[in-house]
């Protein structure tokens, strides 16, 4: 092939929320760096209408926190939750990218009247040895810090998605709750990266839980924006940090 033409593929691993940082900060770290960008096989071809060109060769692995900064030719992987990453990243860019298609978002659920949603995240972070369960209590909390109507809450859990059959054959079980969240008019959001992917796609107004380097279910302090990370850094062993997106 060509000798000048430089690749940048991105390695994907996990859930929506993480796919979603994986895809977006390689995809703008080839296009800063006029790399041709290849993307595996994933839901988001058929979810956003994605069309990227598939890894047309193998290349070196390497992961987010050892590259350097214009380094090329690579299969490039991790959780992209650092400041280095999102500084890549618009907002406006990003609901391009991720638009999803009307004929998924027409079989989600739609609610006519304002409201809040609050996002519990507890499946795998119940009892887990690393994450902080925020309380139920804590979202109340915020609603009256903030003059939110606690009575318009919609509460969003994985512990009882909505469920949609028609998208749970294709792969996109997590679509009706990812999307209740997104057209709230306010976001309670979850120390998850699928809250902070909702709410970084939504025009809401976000408020987020401050967790520091608490673990088990926790009161906290929940505030204005989507920038609190998600989990202490120290204990995860990966940069985990807060994140500030820039753009409308």
């Amino acid at each position: 092939g060509d000798r000048n033409v430089s690749i940048v593929q991105v390695k994907l691993l996990g859930r929506i929320g993480n796919l979603l940082h994986q895809y977006a900060a390689v995809r703008a770290y080839a296009e800063q760096h006029g790399a041709t960008f290849e993307c595996p096989d994933w839901i988001g071809r058929k979810l956003f209408g994605l069309n990227d060109p598939l890894p047309s060769a193998a290349l070196p692995e390497v992961n987010d926190r050892e590259i350097e900064d214009g380094q090329v030719n690579v299969a490039l992987g991790g959780y992209f939750q650092a400041q280095r990453w999102v500084e890549l990243l618009n907002r406006r860019q990003l609901k391009q990218w991720f638009k999803i298609l009307p004929r998924w978002l027409e079989l989600c659920p739609r609610r006519s009247q304002p409201y809040v949603a609050a996002h519990l995240r507890r499946g795998d972070y119940v009892n887990h040895p690393l994450y902080c369960v925020v309380s139920k209590g804590s979202y109340l909390a915020a609603c009256a810090a903030y003059d939110l109507d606690e009575r318009q809450i919609v509460w969003v859990s994985d512990a009882a998605p909505a469920k949609v059959e028609a998208l749970e054959r294709e792969g996109f079980g997590f679509l009706p709750d990812f999307v209740t969240l997104m057209q709230a008019d306010a976001i309670l959001r979850a120390n998850s990266t699928f809250g902070w992917w909702a709410a970084s796609l939504s025009e809401a107004e976000v408020f987020a839980p401050i967790v520091g380097d608490l673990v088990g279910e926790n009161d906290v302090m929940f505030v204005r924006g989507n920038w609190p990370r998600c989990a202490h850094t120290d204990r995860v062993g990966v940069p985990v940090e807060d994140l500030y997106l820039s753009g409308g």
